[in-house]
């Protein structure tokens, strides 16, 4: 459940926490490495702040993770209209454990498209850059649908 404790209409900045917890499925999935081993729960707070039609939001959280070091994961991105049902979104997105210049960045560009009420077409496309080994910290948010912030 998200928790938005500042409005931007009311305070001229949103902010909200998203608590988050990841599960392995059942079976043999870590054993098999189709997934990591053990738990993980992920504390963000995300910032959102528009200026004129462009949307920018921000990003920053821990991951406390079971069997593995716990990381930091950070983010910005940006959500602006082309037309009323169409959007173009991005962001760059990273992960760290400890140490941030131990980080991977993720540049993610794309579009959402309403196509009827209550139905929105996501698409994007995504490039990676790891700035150093071993490889780090990934984990996924919200951050991607940032009208729902």
């Amino acid at each position: 459940m998200k928790w938005r404790f500042l409005d931007e209409k009311a305070r001229g900045l949103a902010v909200s926490i998203y608590p988050q917890v990841g599960l392995n499925p059942p079976g043999m999935s870590d054993t098999r490495g189709l997934v990591e081993d053990g738990a993980d729960f992920l504390m963000p707070m995300q910032m959102a702040k528009s200026f004129g039609q462009t949307r920018i939001y921000g990003e920053l959280g821990y991951v406390w993770r079971e069997h593995r070091r716990d990381c930091w994961v950070y983010g910005i991105a940006f959500e602006h209209p082309i037309e009323a049902a169409f959007r173009l979104t991005g962001e760059l997105r990273g992960g760290s454990e400890g140490d941030l210049a131990d980080s991977e960045l993720l540049f993610n560009v794309g579009f959402k498209a309403r196509l009827v009420d209550h139905v929105t077409l996501l698409a994007s496309g995504r490039c990676a850059k790891r700035l150093k080994s071993p490889p780090p910290c990934s984990a996924i948010s919200d951050c991607n649908s940032p009208s729902d912030l």
